[in-house]
């Protein structure tokens, strides 16, 4: 795209400076045929015109759970501010980079992108980044596009990590409380056993 927006520019200013000479054919009106073929990979390609970009970024931007786009080639094109705080680095290391490389600082999601699903739905959990050893996050990536092509991903992160402490907790209490009725059964079994022989001891 910047090829063709420069390209007119160039050969225009080069025809006015006359440094071939006095040309007698409109070469800058004949430029914009090039400038038209530059523009087809942008649109067919890449399909610039697929998603809306304000409409998707006011979206992103808006949501508390980390959100992540990524194009076709495996490219981050959009990202919140909370999705770009957990990769560890700066906007300008995150956009535009293979998401792989840039959540290379995450590595159970790093592995994760690696393997982006070519349709359907993809769920699984996975541990915080090294900056979080400790949290945990519920991760799906959705397929962008329809059944003819595939534009790219969704990625969406929920922290867990209090749910999980919270049901780690109920596990631990209700084991503590199994625990605690085991020995005061064991301890009720040993009383009736210790009655019983004294009632036998007694008993001529």
């Amino acid at each position: 795209m910047l090829f063709g927006v420069l390209l007119p520019w160039v050969v225009n200013v080069i025809d006015m400076s006359q440094v071939f000479g006095v040309l007698y054919s409109d070469t800058t009106a004949m430029t914009f045929a090039i400038t038209g073929l530059a523009f087809l990979p942008a649109l067919f390609r890449y399909r610039l015109l697929e998603l809306t970009p304000v409409a998707w970024a006011a979206v992103v931007r808006g949501m508390n759970d980390p959100v992540v786009v990524i194009d076709a080639s495996g490219r981050i094109v959009e990202l919140n501010v909370v999705a770009q705080k957990l990769s560890g680095r700066p906007l300008r290391e995150v956009l535009g980079f293979e998401a792989v490389k840039a959540f290379s600082r995450w590595p159970s999601l790093a592995e994760q992108l690696a393997l982006l699903p070519k349709e359907g739905e993809s769920s699984f959990e996975l541990t915080g980044p090294e900056s979080q050893p400790s949290s945990a996050f519920d991760a799906r990536i959705s397929p962008l596009g329809g059944n003819e092509s595939l534009l790219g991903w969704v990625l969406v992160l929920r922290d867990i990590t209090e749910h999980k402490r919270a049901a780690e907790e109920r596990v631990r209490m209700l084991s503590v409380q199994s625990a605690r009725a085991e020995a005061e059964a064991a301890n009720r079994a040993k009383d009736r056993f210790m009655a019983n022989l004294s009632h036998e001891l007694r008993t001529p």
